[in-house]
């Protein structure tokens, strides 16, 4: 399947949740690699969803759904890549405050993506400093080459 689900939310705090332009230029790069790849946006967070257009806020019910049928999974450290995880979907994790050593995927088809910084992992929910080097030293580019490497050829997903 071309289908990427996309889970950009988390509700952990704001020092584990990527903005909304690097999960935008993400999906723009990707889709930049391999134009048949479809995205699908997954979350309840509406306030956030409405920044995606045309996406709408979904279920946990739906979003299990949508991912036991994609072909990839590139969320934050969040309950959904877990869900991914038990699937055993391909997927790439965004870690920021926390650190894939800790918490991250068990899955055989699983990419960590992070970028260690000074204050790192700090498993805080808001920046004690203020400055959220985590997600700023992360930047879209960095996680795209990693996600097209491990996952991504010129007609569709590897399989």
């Amino acid at each position: 399947s071309n289908t990427v689900c996309i889970a950009p939310f988390t509700d952990f705090g704001p020092s584990k949740q990527w903005q909304p332009e690097k999960w935008k230029r993400l999906i723009e790069l990707l889709r930049g690699k391999n134009k048949k790849l479809r995205f699908f946006l997954l979350g309840r967070e509406k306030e956030l969803s409405e920044s995606f257009p045309g996406s709408k806020p979904s279920s946990l019910k739906e979003a299990a759904a949508l991912i036991s049928r994609c072909g990839l999974f590139i969320g934050n450290d969040s309950g959904l890549a877990h869900i991914a995880g038990a699937f055993a979907k391909p997927m790439a994790v965004i870690f920021t405050a926390t650190a894939p050593g800790w918490a991250g995927p068990q899955n055989i088809n699983a990419l960590a993506v992070y970028k260690k910084v000074d204050c790192s992992p700090c498993y805080s929910k808001k920046c004690r400093f203020g400055h959220y080097k985590c997600l700023e030293a992360l930047d879209p580019e960095y996680a795209a080459e990693l996600i097209s490497r491990q996952f991504i050829i010129r007609n569709g997903l590897k399989k």
